[in-house]
Protein backbone atom coordinates (compact mmCIF):
# COMPACT_ATOMS: atom_id res chain seq x y z
CA UNK A 1 0.00 0.00 0.00
CA UNK A 2 1.43 3.39 -1.02
CA UNK A 3 1.31 6.58 1.03
CA UNK A 4 1.90 9.81 -0.89
CA UNK A 5 4.36 9.90 -3.75
CA UNK A 6 7.39 7.68 -3.52
CA UNK A 7 6.67 6.28 -0.07
CA UNK A 8 5.82 2.62 0.53
CA UNK A 9 4.79 0.84 3.67
CA UNK A 10 6.53 -2.57 3.71
CA UNK A 11 4.12 -5.46 3.95
CA UNK A 12 4.95 -8.48 6.08
CA UNK A 13 5.56 -11.57 3.99
CA UNK A 14 3.60 -14.71 4.80
CA UNK A 15 5.66 -17.06 6.95
CA UNK A 16 4.88 -20.01 4.67
CA UNK A 17 6.52 -18.42 1.61
CA UNK A 18 9.59 -16.60 2.95
CA UNK A 19 11.83 -16.44 6.02
CA UNK A 20 14.04 -13.66 7.34
CA UNK A 21 17.74 -14.34 7.64
CA UNK A 22 19.95 -12.98 10.43
CA UNK A 23 21.09 -10.11 8.20
CA UNK A 24 17.53 -8.95 7.64
CA UNK A 25 17.33 -10.17 4.02
CA UNK A 26 14.17 -11.94 2.94
CA UNK A 27 14.95 -15.26 1.31
CA UNK A 28 12.59 -17.81 -0.17
CA UNK A 29 11.90 -20.92 1.84
CA UNK A 30 12.99 -24.18 0.30
CA UNK A 31 11.86 -27.66 1.02
CA UNK A 32 14.41 -29.49 3.13
CA UNK A 33 15.38 -33.12 3.32
CA UNK A 34 12.76 -35.76 4.00
CA UNK A 35 12.41 -36.62 7.67
CA UNK A 36 11.46 -40.21 6.87
CA UNK A 37 13.51 -42.52 4.63
CA UNK A 38 12.57 -42.35 0.97
CA UNK A 39 10.29 -45.04 -0.38
CA UNK A 40 12.12 -47.75 -2.30
CA UNK A 41 10.63 -50.70 -4.11
CA UNK A 42 12.58 -53.71 -5.26
CA UNK A 43 10.41 -56.24 -6.97
CA UNK A 44 8.57 -57.09 -10.17
CA UNK A 45 6.52 -54.53 -12.03
CA UNK A 46 3.98 -54.87 -14.82
CA UNK A 47 1.87 -52.58 -17.00
CA UNK A 48 -1.72 -52.76 -18.19
CA UNK A 49 -3.14 -50.55 -20.92
CA UNK A 50 -6.51 -48.95 -20.11
CA UNK A 51 -8.54 -47.43 -22.94
CA UNK A 52 -9.92 -43.98 -22.14
CA UNK A 53 -13.23 -42.66 -23.44
CA UNK A 54 -12.82 -39.07 -24.69
CA UNK A 55 -15.98 -38.94 -26.80
CA UNK A 56 -17.55 -36.15 -24.75
CA UNK A 57 -16.89 -32.89 -26.67
CA UNK A 58 -16.05 -30.82 -23.59
CA UNK A 59 -13.70 -33.43 -22.14
CA UNK A 60 -12.11 -34.01 -25.54
CA UNK A 61 -11.48 -30.29 -26.01
CA UNK A 62 -9.80 -30.00 -22.60
CA UNK A 63 -7.72 -33.09 -23.26
CA UNK A 64 -6.50 -31.78 -26.62
CA UNK A 65 -5.53 -28.46 -25.05
CA UNK A 66 -3.60 -30.29 -22.37
CA UNK A 67 -1.66 -32.24 -25.00
CA UNK A 68 -0.98 -29.00 -26.90
CA UNK A 69 0.33 -27.31 -23.76
CA UNK A 70 2.54 -30.30 -22.90
CA UNK A 71 3.96 -30.40 -26.43
CA UNK A 72 4.75 -26.68 -26.45
CA UNK A 73 6.43 -26.91 -23.07
CA UNK A 74 8.49 -29.89 -24.21
CA UNK A 75 9.48 -28.12 -27.41
CA UNK A 76 10.54 -25.00 -25.49
CA UNK A 77 12.68 -27.13 -23.18
CA UNK A 78 14.28 -28.85 -26.17
CA UNK A 79 15.11 -25.43 -27.67
CA UNK A 80 16.69 -24.41 -24.37
CA UNK A 81 18.66 -27.65 -24.18
CA UNK A 82 19.97 -27.19 -27.72
CA UNK A 83 21.12 -23.64 -27.07
CA UNK A 84 22.78 -24.55 -23.78
CA UNK A 85 24.59 -27.52 -25.34
CA UNK A 86 25.92 -25.30 -28.13
CA UNK A 87 27.13 -22.76 -25.56
CA UNK A 88 28.76 -25.55 -23.54
CA UNK A 89 30.79 -26.89 -26.46
CA UNK A 90 31.69 -23.37 -27.61
CA UNK A 91 33.24 -22.37 -24.26
CA UNK A 92 36.52 -24.24 -24.85
CA UNK A 93 38.72 -22.58 -22.23
CA UNK A 94 36.11 -22.50 -19.48
CA UNK A 95 35.21 -26.13 -20.15
CA UNK A 96 38.85 -27.17 -19.85
CA UNK A 97 39.24 -25.36 -16.50
CA UNK A 98 36.06 -26.57 -14.78
CA UNK A 99 33.36 -28.31 -16.87
CA UNK A 100 31.09 -28.83 -13.86
CA UNK A 101 31.07 -25.12 -13.00
CA UNK A 102 30.32 -24.34 -16.65
CA UNK A 103 27.34 -26.71 -16.67
CA UNK A 104 26.08 -25.12 -13.47
CA UNK A 105 26.39 -21.64 -14.97
CA UNK A 106 24.56 -22.64 -18.16
CA UNK A 107 21.88 -24.61 -16.35
CA UNK A 108 22.90 -27.91 -17.98
CA UNK A 109 21.77 -29.94 -15.00
CA UNK A 110 18.60 -31.72 -14.08
CA UNK A 111 17.70 -28.93 -11.66
CA UNK A 112 18.45 -26.33 -14.30
CA UNK A 113 16.14 -27.92 -16.88
CA UNK A 114 13.43 -28.32 -14.24
CA UNK A 115 13.79 -24.66 -13.28
CA UNK A 116 13.40 -23.74 -16.96
CA UNK A 117 10.18 -25.78 -17.12
CA UNK A 118 8.71 -23.96 -14.11
CA UNK A 119 9.77 -20.62 -15.56
CA UNK A 120 8.05 -21.38 -18.88
CA UNK A 121 4.83 -22.38 -17.11
CA UNK A 122 4.81 -19.23 -14.99
CA UNK A 123 5.74 -16.88 -17.84
CA UNK A 124 3.23 -18.26 -20.34
CA UNK A 125 0.18 -17.11 -18.41
CA UNK A 126 -2.11 -19.70 -20.03
CA UNK A 127 -0.18 -22.95 -19.64
CA UNK A 128 -1.08 -23.28 -15.97
CA UNK A 129 -4.74 -23.65 -17.02
CA UNK A 130 -3.93 -27.01 -18.63
CA UNK A 131 -0.82 -28.33 -16.84
CA UNK A 132 0.60 -28.58 -13.36
CA UNK A 133 4.21 -28.05 -12.42
CA UNK A 134 4.49 -31.74 -11.55
CA UNK A 135 3.89 -32.64 -15.22
CA UNK A 136 6.34 -29.91 -16.25
CA UNK A 137 9.05 -31.40 -14.03
CA UNK A 138 8.57 -34.84 -15.56
CA UNK A 139 8.74 -33.44 -19.09
CA UNK A 140 11.94 -31.64 -18.06
CA UNK A 141 13.38 -34.91 -16.75
CA UNK A 142 12.76 -36.57 -20.12
CA UNK A 143 14.53 -33.72 -21.92
CA UNK A 144 17.39 -33.96 -19.45
CA UNK A 145 17.88 -37.64 -20.30
CA UNK A 146 18.68 -36.64 -23.90
CA UNK A 147 21.11 -33.99 -22.62
CA UNK A 148 22.73 -36.49 -20.26
CA UNK A 149 23.35 -38.98 -23.08
CA UNK A 150 24.83 -36.15 -25.17
CA UNK A 151 27.20 -34.71 -22.55
CA UNK A 152 28.46 -37.89 -20.93
CA UNK A 153 29.66 -41.01 -22.79
CA UNK A 154 28.26 -44.45 -22.08
CA UNK A 155 30.22 -47.55 -21.09
CA UNK A 156 31.54 -47.93 -24.66
CA UNK A 157 32.75 -44.32 -24.79
CA UNK A 158 30.09 -43.16 -27.27
CA UNK A 159 27.93 -40.05 -26.99
CA UNK A 160 24.52 -39.46 -28.48
CA UNK A 161 23.78 -36.50 -30.70
CA UNK A 162 22.53 -33.16 -29.39
CA UNK A 163 18.88 -32.80 -28.31
CA UNK A 164 16.50 -32.38 -31.20
CA UNK A 165 13.14 -30.70 -31.53
CA UNK A 166 10.43 -33.36 -31.54
CA UNK A 167 7.50 -33.45 -33.93
CA UNK A 168 3.85 -33.13 -32.93
CA UNK A 169 3.11 -36.49 -34.55
CA UNK A 170 5.88 -38.20 -32.56
CA UNK A 171 4.73 -36.76 -29.23
CA UNK A 172 2.74 -39.70 -27.90
CA UNK A 173 3.30 -39.80 -24.12
CA UNK A 174 2.79 -37.52 -21.12
CA UNK A 175 4.60 -38.97 -18.11
CA UNK A 176 2.83 -39.17 -14.79
CA UNK A 177 4.15 -39.02 -11.25
CA UNK A 178 4.06 -42.01 -8.94
CA UNK A 179 1.65 -41.92 -6.03
CA UNK A 180 2.83 -41.73 -2.46
CA UNK A 181 3.24 -45.12 -0.80
CA UNK A 182 4.19 -43.71 2.63
CA UNK A 183 0.81 -42.13 3.47
CA UNK A 184 -2.34 -43.86 4.60
CA UNK A 185 -4.44 -41.85 2.13
CA UNK A 186 -3.28 -42.39 -1.47
CA UNK A 187 -1.80 -39.11 -2.76
CA UNK A 188 -1.47 -38.62 -6.52
CA UNK A 189 -0.03 -35.44 -8.02
CA UNK A 190 -0.80 -36.05 -11.71
CA UNK A 191 -2.94 -38.76 -13.30
CA UNK A 192 -4.67 -41.06 -10.85
CA UNK A 193 -6.93 -44.09 -11.19
CA UNK A 194 -10.07 -43.88 -9.10
CA UNK A 195 -12.91 -46.33 -8.57
CA UNK A 196 -12.88 -50.09 -8.20
CA UNK A 197 -13.42 -53.14 -10.34
CA UNK A 198 -16.54 -54.07 -8.32
CA UNK A 199 -17.90 -50.57 -8.83
CA UNK A 200 -17.27 -50.78 -12.57
CA UNK A 201 -19.03 -54.14 -12.71
CA UNK A 202 -22.03 -52.79 -10.79
CA UNK A 203 -22.26 -49.79 -13.11
CA UNK A 204 -21.97 -51.68 -16.40
CA UNK A 205 -23.03 -55.23 -15.56
CA UNK A 206 -24.29 -57.26 -18.52
CA UNK A 207 -28.04 -57.93 -18.32
CA UNK A 208 -27.56 -61.71 -18.60
CA UNK A 209 -25.04 -61.76 -15.75
CA UNK A 210 -26.43 -62.72 -12.31
CA UNK A 211 -26.68 -59.70 -10.02
CA UNK A 212 -25.33 -61.67 -7.05
CA UNK A 213 -22.05 -62.51 -8.78
CA UNK A 214 -19.03 -60.41 -7.77
CA UNK A 215 -15.58 -60.14 -9.34
CA UNK A 216 -14.03 -62.93 -7.28
CA UNK A 217 -15.71 -66.04 -8.78
CA UNK A 218 -16.52 -64.39 -12.08
CA UNK A 219 -13.45 -65.51 -14.02
CA UNK A 220 -13.98 -69.22 -13.44
CA UNK A 221 -17.76 -69.39 -13.80
CA UNK A 222 -18.19 -67.69 -17.17
CA UNK A 223 -17.48 -69.55 -20.40
CA UNK A 224 -15.46 -68.10 -23.25
CA UNK A 225 -17.45 -66.00 -25.69
CA UNK A 226 -19.82 -64.53 -23.11
CA UNK A 227 -19.87 -60.88 -22.08
CA UNK A 228 -19.39 -59.63 -18.55
CA UNK A 229 -19.87 -55.91 -19.16
CA UNK A 230 -22.31 -53.94 -21.31
CA UNK A 231 -20.66 -50.53 -21.67
CA UNK A 232 -22.45 -47.93 -23.86
CA UNK A 233 -20.85 -46.19 -26.81
CA UNK A 234 -20.26 -43.05 -24.75
CA UNK A 235 -19.32 -43.50 -21.11
CA UNK A 236 -20.44 -40.94 -18.56
CA UNK A 237 -17.65 -39.47 -16.44
CA UNK A 238 -18.17 -39.98 -12.70
CA UNK A 239 -18.61 -36.96 -10.45
CA UNK A 240 -16.54 -36.05 -7.42
CA UNK A 241 -17.82 -37.74 -4.22
CA UNK A 242 -19.66 -35.77 -1.56
CA UNK A 243 -16.56 -35.82 0.64
CA UNK A 244 -14.66 -34.00 -2.15
CA UNK A 245 -12.01 -36.73 -2.05
CA UNK A 246 -11.49 -38.94 -5.06
CA UNK A 247 -10.09 -41.59 -2.73
CA UNK A 248 -13.66 -42.18 -1.52
CA UNK A 249 -14.98 -42.87 -5.04
CA UNK A 250 -15.96 -46.53 -5.31
CA UNK A 251 -17.88 -46.50 -8.59
CA UNK A 252 -16.82 -46.98 -12.19
CA UNK A 253 -13.12 -46.69 -13.00
CA UNK A 254 -11.81 -43.39 -14.33
CA UNK A 255 -8.49 -41.56 -14.79
CA UNK A 256 -8.57 -38.17 -13.07
CA UNK A 257 -6.22 -35.19 -13.38
CA UNK A 258 -6.62 -32.66 -10.57
CA UNK A 259 -5.08 -29.29 -9.76
CA UNK A 260 -6.43 -27.37 -12.77
CA UNK A 261 -8.21 -24.00 -12.36
CA UNK A 262 -11.04 -25.16 -14.61
CA UNK A 263 -11.80 -28.22 -12.50
CA UNK A 264 -10.80 -31.86 -12.59
CA UNK A 265 -10.27 -33.60 -15.91
CA UNK A 266 -12.12 -36.94 -15.65
CA UNK A 267 -11.65 -39.62 -18.33
CA UNK A 268 -13.83 -42.75 -18.06
CA UNK A 269 -12.09 -46.10 -18.49
CA UNK A 270 -13.43 -48.63 -21.00
CA UNK A 271 -12.56 -52.22 -20.05
CA UNK A 272 -12.58 -55.35 -22.17
CA UNK A 273 -16.08 -56.83 -21.97
CA UNK A 274 -15.40 -60.51 -22.67
CA UNK A 275 -15.22 -63.15 -19.94
CA UNK A 276 -11.88 -64.34 -21.31
CA UNK A 277 -10.27 -61.01 -20.31
CA UNK A 278 -11.78 -60.78 -16.85
CA UNK A 279 -9.05 -62.75 -15.07
CA UNK A 280 -6.48 -60.45 -16.67
CA UNK A 281 -8.37 -57.38 -15.42
CA UNK A 282 -8.76 -58.79 -11.91
CA UNK A 283 -5.02 -59.41 -11.69
CA UNK A 284 -4.24 -55.72 -12.25
CA UNK A 285 -7.29 -53.85 -10.95
CA UNK A 286 -8.68 -55.85 -8.05
CA UNK A 287 -6.06 -54.59 -5.55
CA UNK A 288 -5.63 -50.78 -5.57
CA UNK A 289 -2.64 -50.97 -3.20
CA UNK A 290 -0.37 -52.16 -6.03
CA UNK A 291 -1.20 -49.21 -8.32
CA UNK A 292 1.88 -47.03 -8.76
CA UNK A 293 1.61 -44.48 -11.59
CA UNK A 294 -0.19 -43.71 -14.85
CA UNK A 295 1.27 -42.36 -18.09
CA UNK A 296 -1.09 -40.90 -20.67
CA UNK A 297 -0.47 -42.26 -24.18
CA UNK A 298 -2.13 -41.49 -27.51
CA UNK A 299 -2.20 -43.36 -30.83
CA UNK A 300 -3.25 -42.03 -34.22
CA UNK A 301 -6.64 -43.38 -35.28
CA UNK A 302 -8.74 -41.52 -37.82
CA UNK A 303 -11.88 -43.31 -36.65
CA UNK A 304 -11.55 -41.82 -33.17
CA UNK A 305 -12.75 -38.29 -32.30
CA UNK A 306 -10.02 -35.83 -33.25
CA UNK A 307 -7.91 -38.51 -34.93
CA UNK A 308 -6.31 -39.77 -31.70
CA UNK A 309 -7.13 -42.63 -29.36
CA UNK A 310 -6.03 -42.22 -25.74
CA UNK A 311 -4.83 -44.83 -23.26
CA UNK A 312 -3.63 -44.87 -19.70
CA UNK A 313 -0.63 -47.09 -19.00
CA UNK A 314 -0.98 -48.23 -15.38
CA UNK A 315 2.25 -49.41 -13.73
CA UNK A 316 1.71 -51.86 -10.86
CA UNK A 317 4.01 -53.29 -8.23
CA UNK A 318 3.50 -56.95 -9.06
CA UNK A 319 4.44 -59.54 -11.63
CA UNK A 320 2.66 -59.82 -14.95
CA UNK A 321 -0.45 -61.87 -15.54
CA UNK A 322 -0.20 -65.59 -16.29
CA UNK A 323 -3.25 -67.56 -17.32
CA UNK A 324 -4.02 -70.99 -15.88
CA UNK A 325 -3.10 -72.69 -19.16
CA UNK A 326 0.23 -70.86 -19.23
CA UNK A 327 1.08 -71.91 -15.68
CA UNK A 328 0.16 -75.51 -16.49
CA UNK A 329 2.26 -75.51 -19.65
CA UNK A 330 5.27 -74.02 -17.87
CA UNK A 331 5.02 -76.55 -15.06
CA UNK A 332 5.29 -79.35 -17.63
CA UNK A 333 8.52 -78.12 -19.27
CA UNK A 334 10.88 -81.09 -19.60
CA UNK A 335 13.84 -80.69 -17.26
CA UNK A 336 17.40 -81.73 -18.02
CA UNK A 337 17.24 -81.42 -21.82
CA UNK A 338 19.89 -79.67 -23.89
CA UNK A 339 18.72 -78.09 -27.14
CA UNK A 340 20.31 -76.27 -30.06
CA UNK A 341 18.72 -74.00 -32.66
CA UNK A 342 19.98 -73.25 -36.16
CA UNK A 343 18.33 -70.18 -37.69
CA UNK A 344 18.08 -70.48 -41.46
CA UNK A 345 16.56 -68.13 -44.01
CA UNK A 346 13.19 -69.85 -44.25
CA UNK A 347 13.04 -72.22 -41.26
CA UNK A 348 14.30 -73.07 -37.78
CA UNK A 349 16.07 -76.37 -37.17
CA UNK A 350 16.07 -77.71 -33.60
CA UNK A 351 17.63 -80.72 -31.94
CA UNK A 352 17.59 -81.72 -28.27
CA UNK A 353 18.47 -84.67 -26.05
CA UNK A 354 18.39 -85.46 -22.33
CA UNK A 355 21.53 -84.67 -20.36
CA UNK A 356 24.19 -87.41 -20.73
CA UNK A 357 21.96 -89.30 -23.21
CA UNK A 358 22.81 -88.02 -26.68
CA UNK A 359 21.42 -91.17 -28.32
CA UNK A 360 17.85 -90.01 -27.48
CA UNK A 361 17.98 -87.19 -30.00
CA UNK A 362 14.79 -85.35 -30.99
CA UNK A 363 14.93 -83.19 -34.12
CA UNK A 364 12.34 -80.67 -35.25
CA UNK A 365 11.95 -78.10 -37.99
CA UNK A 366 9.69 -75.05 -37.99
CA UNK A 367 8.72 -73.63 -41.36
CA UNK A 368 6.16 -71.19 -42.66
CA UNK A 369 3.10 -72.80 -44.18
CA UNK A 370 1.99 -71.79 -47.70
CA UNK A 371 -1.00 -70.02 -46.20
CA UNK A 372 1.26 -67.94 -43.97
CA UNK A 373 3.54 -67.09 -46.88
CA UNK A 374 0.58 -66.01 -49.03
CA UNK A 375 -0.78 -63.84 -46.21
CA UNK A 376 2.64 -62.24 -45.70
CA UNK A 377 2.96 -61.57 -49.44
CA UNK A 378 -0.48 -59.93 -49.55
CA UNK A 379 0.32 -57.78 -46.53
CA UNK A 380 3.66 -56.74 -48.01
CA UNK A 381 2.02 -55.83 -51.32
CA UNK A 382 -0.61 -53.76 -49.54
CA UNK A 383 2.09 -52.02 -47.50
CA UNK A 384 4.13 -51.15 -50.61
CA UNK A 385 1.04 -49.77 -52.34
CA UNK A 386 0.24 -47.60 -49.32
CA UNK A 387 3.82 -46.32 -49.14
CA UNK A 388 3.76 -45.45 -52.84
CA UNK A 389 0.50 -43.57 -52.32
CA UNK A 390 2.10 -41.61 -49.48
CA UNK A 391 5.09 -40.75 -51.65
CA UNK A 392 2.88 -39.63 -54.54
CA UNK A 393 0.79 -37.45 -52.24
CA UNK A 394 3.85 -35.78 -50.74
CA UNK A 395 5.32 -35.14 -54.18
CA UNK A 396 2.07 -33.70 -55.55
CA UNK A 397 1.65 -31.28 -52.64
CA UNK A 398 5.35 -30.27 -52.62
CA UNK A 399 6.45 -30.36 -56.30
CA UNK A 400 9.09 -27.65 -55.84
CA UNK A 401 11.13 -29.94 -53.57
CA UNK A 402 11.63 -32.71 -56.15
CA UNK A 403 13.32 -32.94 -59.50
CA UNK A 404 12.04 -34.72 -62.62
CA UNK A 405 12.69 -38.39 -63.20
CA UNK A 406 14.96 -39.60 -66.06
CA UNK A 407 11.88 -40.43 -68.16
CA UNK A 408 10.44 -36.97 -67.56
CA UNK A 409 13.78 -35.38 -68.49
CA UNK A 410 13.95 -37.44 -71.70
CA UNK A 411 10.39 -36.44 -72.59
CA UNK A 412 11.18 -32.75 -72.03
CA UNK A 413 14.31 -33.11 -74.20
CA UNK A 414 12.33 -34.66 -77.05
CA UNK A 415 9.76 -31.85 -76.89
CA UNK A 416 12.53 -29.24 -76.90
CA UNK A 417 14.11 -30.92 -79.94
CA UNK A 418 10.80 -30.65 -81.81
CA UNK A 419 10.45 -27.01 -80.70
CA UNK A 420 7.26 -27.69 -78.79
CA UNK A 421 6.12 -25.64 -75.79
CA UNK A 422 7.62 -26.58 -72.45
CA UNK A 423 5.17 -28.33 -70.15
CA UNK A 424 5.11 -27.99 -66.42
CA UNK A 425 5.62 -31.22 -64.46
CA UNK A 426 2.92 -31.32 -61.72
CA UNK A 427 4.15 -34.61 -60.25
CA UNK A 428 7.97 -34.85 -60.48
CA UNK A 429 9.27 -38.37 -60.00
CA UNK A 430 12.94 -37.68 -59.36
CA UNK A 431 15.03 -37.34 -56.23
CA UNK A 432 14.46 -34.69 -53.60
CA UNK A 433 16.54 -31.53 -53.82
CA UNK A 434 19.46 -32.03 -51.44
CA UNK A 435 22.93 -30.81 -50.64
CA UNK A 436 26.10 -32.57 -51.69
CA UNK A 437 26.07 -34.67 -48.53
CA UNK A 438 22.54 -35.93 -49.22
CA UNK A 439 20.70 -33.79 -46.62
CA UNK A 440 17.46 -32.35 -48.09
CA UNK A 441 17.39 -28.61 -48.64
CA UNK A 442 14.12 -28.47 -46.71
CA UNK A 443 13.26 -30.79 -43.86
CA UNK A 444 10.43 -33.25 -44.41
CA UNK A 445 8.60 -31.89 -41.36
CA UNK A 446 8.17 -28.55 -43.19
CA UNK A 447 6.29 -30.09 -46.11
CA UNK A 448 2.63 -29.41 -46.79
CA UNK A 449 0.56 -32.55 -46.26
CA UNK A 450 -2.92 -33.18 -47.58
CA UNK A 451 -5.77 -34.63 -45.55
CA UNK A 452 -5.69 -37.79 -47.61
CA UNK A 453 -2.00 -38.17 -46.77
CA UNK A 454 -2.80 -37.91 -43.05
CA UNK A 455 -5.62 -40.46 -43.33
CA UNK A 456 -3.43 -42.89 -45.27
CA UNK A 457 -0.63 -42.48 -42.76
CA UNK A 458 -3.01 -43.23 -39.89
CA UNK A 459 -4.24 -46.36 -41.66
CA UNK A 460 -0.68 -47.42 -42.32
CA UNK A 461 0.20 -47.03 -38.63
CA UNK A 462 -2.87 -48.99 -37.55
CA UNK A 463 -2.05 -51.83 -39.96
CA UNK A 464 1.57 -51.86 -38.74
CA UNK A 465 0.48 -52.12 -35.09
CA UNK A 466 -1.96 -54.91 -35.94
CA UNK A 467 0.71 -56.83 -37.85
CA UNK A 468 3.21 -56.37 -35.02
CA UNK A 469 0.75 -57.72 -32.43
CA UNK A 470 -0.03 -60.70 -34.67
CA UNK A 471 3.70 -61.43 -35.07
CA UNK A 472 4.25 -61.29 -31.31
CA UNK A 473 1.31 -63.64 -30.69
CA UNK A 474 2.54 -66.09 -33.33
CA UNK A 475 6.09 -65.94 -31.95
CA UNK A 476 4.78 -66.64 -28.44
CA UNK A 477 2.91 -69.71 -29.68
CA UNK A 478 5.97 -71.02 -31.52
CA UNK A 479 8.20 -70.38 -28.52
CA UNK A 480 5.77 -72.23 -26.24
CA UNK A 481 5.77 -75.21 -28.57
CA UNK A 482 9.58 -75.26 -28.73
CA UNK A 483 10.00 -75.08 -24.96
CA UNK A 484 7.33 -77.73 -24.34
CA UNK A 485 9.18 -80.17 -26.59
CA UNK A 486 12.88 -79.32 -26.18
CA UNK A 487 13.08 -77.65 -22.75
CA UNK A 488 14.28 -74.19 -21.83
CA UNK A 489 18.07 -74.76 -22.01
CA UNK A 490 18.61 -73.73 -25.63
CA UNK A 491 21.84 -72.76 -27.38
CA UNK A 492 21.62 -70.40 -30.35
CA UNK A 493 24.40 -69.43 -32.74
CA UNK A 494 25.89 -65.95 -32.41
CA UNK A 495 23.93 -64.03 -35.04
CA UNK A 496 21.30 -61.33 -35.36
CA UNK A 497 17.91 -63.03 -35.33
CA UNK A 498 16.26 -59.80 -36.53
CA UNK A 499 18.32 -59.93 -39.73
CA UNK A 500 17.18 -63.49 -40.43
CA UNK A 501 13.60 -62.52 -39.65
CA UNK A 502 13.71 -59.71 -42.22
CA UNK A 503 14.94 -62.17 -44.83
Amino acid sequence: MSVGAGFMIPMAAPPTDTTTAASGDVVARRRGKSKAPNFKYQGPVSVIRLELDASDPVVHRRLERQWTAAFRLRRALQHDAQARCRAYWSAHHERQRDPKALRERLGLTRKGIEAAAKAHIEASGWMRDHLTKAVGLHLADEVWETVDRHLFPDSSGQRHGPPRIGSWWDFARIPGRARSHTKTTPIWETYRLVGSLDGHLNAYRHPELPTTMSTAPLAGNQSAGTSVLAQPGRLVAPTRPASRLWADHDGALAVVFTGLPGGDLVLPVRLAQGAGQWAHLRHFLADPTVWHKIDLVRIEDRKAPGGWRYYGHLLTHQAGYQSASTRTRRSQIPAGRRAGVDANVSNLALASFPANRPEQLVADQIICTPEQQDAAARAAKKTRARQRALDRSRRNTNPDQYGPSPRQVARATRRAGKRLTTRQIPNPGGARHARANGIPLRAYRSDTLSRRYCRTRMDHGAEARSASQAKHARAAQVAGRIVATHGNAITVEDCRISTWARL
